[in-house]
């Protein structure tokens, strides 16, 4: 195993100099979850300071994960749009670390994200709902928090 559990991280758009189309990008080294918040707040670890918006399309950041996952997350203006079309077009891309594999998606606006020697860790948000349904929706019906609750909820 790679002592360092470096991925790689490169964001590519053909027409594009930097990210955009976002009013938040961030990605968290997760070692927990806290079911008392929702959002960012709900997953436990550091913020990685190298991932935001604007940073230059093509150009690789190698990051050294501390987390049990590494998640990157894109949030849209909810501005002028349905709510459904805002969830659909936030972007969330959870990861382990997995020595020579790449993981790959695709943003609402054509940014190709991918994440070499990582895999997508899929989540659904059935278990948010069946161990926190009695909490607000704006908890189970939050990504992030669905993540947290799926690998980290107690039942």
């Amino acid at each position: 195993m790679n002592e360092k559990n470096e991925i790689v991280v490169t964001i590519n758009q053909a027409s594009r100099a930097a990210l955009n189309g976002f009013t938040s990008f961030w990605g968290v080294h997760v070692r927990g979850f806290n079911a008392k918040r929702h959002c960012q707040a709900c997953l436990l670890g550091k913020r990685e300071p190298s991932i935001k918006i604007g940073i230059p399309t093509a150009v690789p950041i190698t990051i050294s994960v501390s987390g049990d996952y590494f998640y990157l997350c894109g949030v849209v203006n909810r501005r002028w749009i349905t709510h459904e079309e805002y969830m659909q077009r936030n972007f969330h891309m959870p990861v382990r670390w997995c020595l020579g594999s790449t993981a790959t998606k695709t943003t609402y606006n054509g940014f190709t994200v991918t994440v070499e020697n990582a895999e997508i860790v899929p989540f659904t948000g059935e278990i948010a709902k069946k161990l926190y349904g009695d909490l607000p929706e704006k908890f189970w019906s939050c990504r992030n928090f669905q993540f947290g609750a799926q690998m980290y909820g107690e039942g």
